[in-house]
């Protein structure tokens, strides 16, 4: 007696072996799945420090200043198309600083204070000065460190935190304080006027300022506006 297959009953047989093939390729291939844990697992990263070797920088809580212990971010077995694993350290001041993994080489701790408008060096007429702030990395024995990041840091700045009042957000630039030459030097700035923020990318640390543009159409330099 003759097996009568219709064609329909071929794709389904086709389709259910199509997925179990995947599947079990799925589960092997270093594409899809990372490899398997090794036994034992493996020593910590150089350039990590323990907790109890840690001398922290602000041992108790000040006033409007943050602190954060900062260990490299571990990126994964396979290289990672961006957005890539990342921390974010938030000073409750308005201010975020986004990490990528692969941005540190060593634990550090980063602090954050907010500089008195009278002690921040002053600008020449074009600008006008918002806020002020520092960005400090210290090593694990509390000594200033000089940073060098692999990849930039991301910084934000949440403009409805800092109670602004009568200014143009898509006028406002992020600056960082040059100590060589003196001077303010304003940063590629983006502004996300659907977020109320600035935003803009960083390679080391140091002393950072919120201003406003106060002759802006003759710079020719303003924050990017992005809906």
């Amino acid at each position: 007696m003759g097996i009568s297959v219709n064609r329909k009953t071929i794709t389904v047989i086709l389709a259910l072996g199509v997925a179990i093939g995947l599947a079990a390729f799925r589960g092997t291939s270093p594409v899809f799945s990372d490899p398997p844990w090794p036994t034992p697992p493996p020593a910590v990263p150089l350039g990590v420090v323990y907790a109890e070797e840690m001398t922290r920088v602000i041992s108790t809580p000040a006033i409007n200043s943050s602190s954060v212990v900062l260990h490299p971010i571990w990126g994964g077995h396979l290289p990672r198309i961006p957005p890539l694993r990342s921390l974010t350290f938030s000073s409750h001041q308005g201010i975020d600083v986004v990490m990528e993994a692969g941005s540190l080489l060593q634990t550090m701790q980063l602090v954050y204070s907010p500089v008195d408008m009278g002690e921040a060096p002053s600008t020449n007429r074009y600008w006008h000065l918002l806020k002020t702030f520092d960005l400090l990395a210290y090593d694990h024995r509390a000594e200033k460190l000089s940073l060098s990041l692999v990849r930039p840091w991301v910084l934000e700045v949440r403009l409805e935190e800092l109670e602004l009042s009568q200014v143009d957000m898509s006028q406002l630039l992020i600056a960082r304080f040059d100590l060589e030459a003196e001077e303010w030097i304003p940063m590629v700035t983006f502004y996300y006027s659907s977020d109320g923020l600035l935003v803009s990318k960083i390679l080391d640390v140091g002393r950072f300022a919120i201003m406003s543009e106060t002759h802006i159409s003759s710079l020719g330099l303003q924050a990017t506006a992005i809906p």
